[in-house]
């Protein structure tokens, strides 16, 4: 869906208690997602599953060409 050239960019940082993602960028072939936030981990001791405590993101999805996701919703 992305086609054959994908740019992505990330900016962000790790720490002992998360993840902050400042941005997430992906685009390609008439798509782009771009998205920011954070992921607080949980007390050492919780057992992997448990691991996100907190997570808080923002995305937003621009379709430039609605033909890549279907001919259907193109119109054609």
């Amino acid at each position: 869906m992305v086609g054959p050239k994908v740019m992505l960019k990330v900016e962000g940082g790790m720490t002992d208690d998360g993840i902050k993602v400042q941005t997430l960028r992906v685009a390609g072939n008439g798509m782009t997602l771009t998205a920011s936030g954070t992921a607080s981990a949980g007390p050492p001791e919780a057992a992997a599953a448990n691991f996100i405590k907190d997570l808080k993101a923002r995305w937003q999805l621009e379709v430039t060409d609605v033909a890549v996701l279907s001919s259907d919703v193109a119109g054609i």
